[in-house]
């Protein structure tokens, strides 16, 4: 597990420490107090490719920037949101403690040393010939240092360099779990015969349906479900956003070893009713497969739904709260006891 972050020159982060960690992080916070900064700073962190950040910006609604005008300001535009205040003269580190599986850390600077000066026939704007590339280092936990440049070319941006990634899983709020990555970890699971605890969790939480297996659709490998009275199998993204939301954070949680599943918003999708149950499901998944979840949640309802699974597990869960100060985004935490009692309490503690 991770046991602390710690953020340096980060989104709307200037410095930023979070210790004592726990299987469970629940994140809450007012809009723009870094609530999604957070969970993307543990997502980049154990990366192995600068492309992480193009996957980030597309989480946002930003677009994917491959191909992009060759010229400094335009290069420079991809990174600048990634720097506190945009201050791109300043490193971002970010370091990730806990097990030896779960330790590692990013620094991202630009490499004034590496200057690169392009042909004038490959400049778009010949005001700014000079093209200083970013640079991410990341550094495991045996101290062994992976760099990755990002290059700009004719043919567009070139990703030099590649490291072994984390086992880390970004769900953001508004993209859609792929079916292609479901079905390929549900493949992983049943050979190994480990993908009955997945099928088994499903019903009990949405009792009409009655298996789920691996079919294609127009070519496309994806999970279907067998649903009782429906004489055909369907695509379980067809059946329920929240059965899909379920099992995509179950696949996540157990495909590998030590694994980070990162939720932003987890609450959407699912029906309240159905809340308390998912917490418990996906606690009993986190310590089935030693993984570790960090969700955030706008919902009061949400976190009311937390109170039956929390009581009888109070040393698993962590509420992170972030806020905005002068500016600056900051967070404080408590513990799952202090939780129990706000909620009980009827405390708001968004």
């Amino acid at each position: 597990m991770i046991e602390s972050i710690r953020i340096e020159n980060f989104r709307c982060y200037q410095k930023l420490e979070l210790e004592n960690l726990r299987r469970i992080n629940v994140i809450v916070g007012q809009n723009a107090s870094g609530k999604t900064a957070l969970l993307e700073s543990i997502f980049i962190a154990g990366g192995n490719n600068p492309e992480i950040v193009i996957r980030v910006d597309a989480f946002r609604g930003l677009g994917i920037a491959l191909k992009i005008k060759i010229e400094r300001s335009t290069y420079e535009s991809l990174w600048r949101d990634l720097f506190f205040g945009f201050d791109q003269n300043k490193n971002i580190t970010i370091h990730l403690t806990g097990s030896p599986a779960n330790s590692r850390s990013v620094n991202i600077s630009y490499s004034r040393d590496h200057s690169f000066t392009l042909p004038i026939s490959e400049i778009a704007n010949v005001d700014s010939p000079l093209i200083v590339p970013i640079v991410f280092e990341w550094t495991d936990f045996n101290r062994v240092v992976s760099r990755s440049e990002v290059k700009l070319t004719q043919e567009g941006l070139v990703f030099a360099g590649l490291s072994e990634a984390l086992p880390v899983y970004f769900f953001s709020s508004a993209a859609q779990s792929n079916p292609t990555e479901n079905a390929d970890r549900f493949s992983d699971l049943s050979k190994i015969g480990k993908e009955k605890a997945i099928i088994e969790e499903l019903r009990k939480q949405f009792l009409y349906i009655d298996d789920v297996s691996i079919q294609t659709r127009s070519g496309n490998a994806m999970l279907y479900a067998s649903i009782k009275d429906i004489p055909e199998k369907m695509p379980i993204a067809l059946v329920s956003s929240g059965i899909n939301k379920l099992l995509t954070l179950m696949l996540g949680l157990a495909d590998k070893p030590q694994g980070i599943v990162l939720v932003d918003e987890i609450e959407n999708g699912f029906y309240h009713d159905t809340l308390p149950t998912i917490w418990s499901t996906l606690l009993r998944f986190c310590k089935g497969y030693n993984a570790q979840l960090f969700a955030s949640t706008h919902s009061q309802e949400c976190l009311n739904a937390l109170l039956p699974t929390i009581k009888q597990n109070e040393e698993d869960f962590l509420l992170i709260r972030t806020y905005k100060e002068n500016g600056r985004c900051l967070a404080e935490t408590f513990s799952g006891r202090k939780l129990v009692s706000a909620i009980s309490q009827n405390i708001d503690v968004r």
